[in-house]
């Protein structure tokens, strides 16, 4: 098999939820707050770059009645619409701890739908028993995106799903049985997505050393105006070729297991977003 390049690598960690009453404000603070154990800037230095609403979307996760997708297979299927576009994204993906298990997965859309695949390593804090410390791991993820119109229906079962995502004809179930099979949305979450940009890191002072890395805040609500139910950090830099400068990678390692100090905000430990979904079934 070919060897797919890891085109980004991001670094996620999640927020204390409670303290996002305030949606904008809360970021703000986070931010100013971030900065300062970042660099000592002040609430006036972060002025020059701050955290913008960026993009509002609309998200379902669906899967069958026992999650079958999740929990057997590994799958990840979403739904996301970005509110006020006449375009639906679907997205299959496979994360796991092995490079090579997720590499060799068939996430690809199908022929004549518009799509985009992404080959990621995420990087997470776990707790390291021998020093009772929260270090650096990795997850590989796996996706293909399928872009059709938004009043597109939406799949009501396996079968419909491989339609979008031929891949799933790969699993160990007939064509009569992909069609028995229903998919509905998980636990009937229907998360509202903000997120929130616009500022980057830079780890690494020389040319040849330093990589750039995206910044993001990540807010889910239940429902528009509902309460914040999950909160998550982000930071992501990228190269087609996966050519990440040592020098500034661990730059970031460090950067990032230090986060665990911003003890108000930061809880490494707390539900990822698909947990969260998936009621403590996922990761």
């Amino acid at each position: 098999m070919k060897r797919i390049p890891i085109v980004s690598r991001e670094y996620k960690v999640m927020l204390e939820s409670n303290k996002f009453g305030d949606l904008d404000d809360a970021v703000t603070d986070f931010w100013v707050d971030l900065c300062f154990f970042a660099h000592g800037n002040s609430r006036d230095a972060t002025k020059s770059a701050p955290l913008r609403l960026q993009e509002e979307r609309e998200i379902v996760f669906l899967d069958s009645p026992d999650h079958e997708l999740r929990k057997h297979h590994g799958y990840v299927f979403r739904r996301r619409q970005t509110c006020g576009s006449k375009k639906a994204e679907y997205t299959l993906k496979l994360r796991g701890v092995d490079r090579y298990v997720a590499a060799g997965a068939n996430v690809g859309a199908a022929e004549k739908v518009a799509e985009k695949q992404k080959f990621e390593e995420d990087l997470i804090l776990l707790s390291n028993s021998a020093s009772k410390t929260l270090v650096q791991h990795s997850r590989f993820s796996h996706s293909g995106a399928a872009t059709t119109g938004s009043r597109r229906k939406t799949p009501t079962n396996v079968s419909e799903a491989a339609q979008l995502f031929p891949g799933l004809k790969g699993l160990p179930w007939s064509e009569k049985k992909r069609k028995r099979i229903p998919l509905c949305v998980v636990n009937d979450l229907h998360p509202h997505e903000r997120v929130y940009g616009g500022a980057e890191f830079v780890f690494g002072e020389k040319k040849g050393e330093r990589v750039k890395a995206e910044v993001a805040v990540i807010l889910w609500t239940a429902g528009k105006g509902g309460k914040t139910i999950a909160a998550e950090f982000s930071f992501r830099y990228q190269d087609k070729r996966e050519n990440y400068p040592p020098v500034g990678a661990e730059m970031a390692k460090d950067f990032f297991e230090a986060l665990v100090q911003l003890s108000a905000w930061v809880r490494p430990t707390a539900p990822t977003k698909t947990a969260i979904v998936y009621g403590g079934d996922g990761a």
